[in-house]
């Protein structure tokens, strides 16, 4: 799994801004992301495989940016279940935390 693209939003209702490169701080998020250091504290990560298939069955294209995800990684099924582990690249690792 492979990171294609990063987005972040610096604030909240301002677009999401596509970034080369993003800085993760342990349980804080994203630098230069709305929730950085906030209570919230989160990633959100998407698979462009799956955005593709959904491409495929509605019929109607959209920039991975459009979803609000930080993340967009190339392939794979995104585990939602508390405490599973991602790997994404090297050295990377996020958990799905509870309510996330």
């Amino acid at each position: 799994m492979k990171v294609s693209a990063i987005h972040v939003a610096p604030g909240r209702r301002l677009p999401v801004k596509s970034v080369d490169a993003a800085v993760a701080e342990e349980g804080k998020g994203l630098v230069g992301d709305r929730y950085h250091g906030t209570k919230h504290r989160h990633v959100t990560i998407q698979s462009q495989e799956q955005l593709d298939e959904a491409v495929r069955r509605l019929g109607h294209g959209f920039d991975c940016g459009a979803t609000r995800r930080n993340v967009t990684v190339d392939t794979g099924k995104i585990p939602t279940k508390p405490g599973t582990r991602l790997r994404v690249g090297d050295p990377v690792e996020i958990d799905a935390e509870p309510g996330s």
